[in-house]
């Protein structure tokens, strides 16, 4: 058995605990070697960031087992945040980052579109936005309604 994103992620689901949360892992294997990469989000902090002691927490518990459980496979192990732009789950994470500035991508009449708004609400069919760039000053402070199903993506942003 060698390492994939099964036997770390399974592991990992032993070791973090709330208000930690595993948003990603990824196990890349190249000429014998892996590339373990780890991205956490912490459910109590407003744009789900990570201390850099939670980061090494968990990157050590990582370190002894794969040592303990692969120690013939060459890896380089990444645990980090998950970002502050990171991406939006959809669509648990329109409720969840209320209030703080997304980048939100959808389909408008078969267009693809991105704008930057504040999430104001949502309900499981629609998400209420208000638009926040200022190339869009007719619609800054309206309230503006986008069917779930036409985003195709979305992230925090940082930036306005």
């Amino acid at each position: 058995m060698s390492i994939n994103d099964l036997v770390v992620n399974t592991f990992l689901q032993k070791i973090v605990e709330p208000p930690l949360q595993i948003f990603s892992v990824s196990v890349k294997s190249a000429s014998g070697h892996f590339l373990i990469e780890v991205s956490l989000d912490n459910t109590s902090h407003s744009r789900g960031s990570v201390s850099i002691m939670d980061c090494e927490n968990v990157s050590r518990l990582l370190t002894d087992y794969l040592e303990e459980s692969f120690s013939n496979e060459n890896y380089t192990l990444q645990v980090s945040s998950a970002g502050a732009e990171r991406a939006l789950r959809l669509p648990e994470d329109l409720h969840r980052f209320k209030n703080i500035p997304v980048k939100i991508f959808y389909l408008e009449n078969e267009k693809k579109i991105s704008k930057v708004f504040e999430i104001l609400e949502s309900n499981s069919d629609s998400v209420f936005l208000k638009p926040l760039e200022k190339k869009d000053v007719k619609l800054l402070g309206m309230r503006f309604e986008l069917k779930i199903q036409d985003i195709t993506k979305g992230n925090l942003f940082l930036k306005l």
